[in-house]
């Protein structure tokens, strides 16, 4: 049966399974940024950063500081791991796959091969 820490541990999944709260994650590794400087660098609209950095605050991957009037956003602490792990999960399962689509293809022989 499911536990507390399963949920929990789910809802961190979930938060991570956008494509653009991925992108934001790496983006955080580099700097601190404020929301200023994401929708200047990654081209978005402010509304739609907002509303994804929220979800990953709000599961604990980020967290977030005043700075006058701007609030800056950097990664939680173990948020970088996790966000490596992941990628090099991904970067060896599709590897792994590119492998095998090669072997299965026969290539034709160069001219002079027996």
């Amino acid at each position: 049966m499911p536990s507390r820490i399963h949920a929990l541990t789910a809802d961190v999944f979930k938060a991570l399974a956008h494509p653009l709260r991925l992108a934001l994650l790496e983006f955080l590794n580099e700097n601190e940024r404020c929301v200023c400087e994401i929708v200047g660098t990654l081209g978005l609209r402010q509304p739609t950063v907002s509303k994804h950095l929220a979800i990953l605050h709000t599961q604990g991957l980020i967290s977030r500081r005043r700075d006058g009037s701007r609030v800056v956003y950097q990664l939680a602490p173990g948020a970088a791991d996790l966000l490596a792990a992941g990628l090099a999960f991904t970067r060896d399962r599709r590897q792994a796959e590119a492998r095998s689509l090669l072997s299965a293809v026969t290539l034709p022989e160069e001219p002079g091969e027996p």
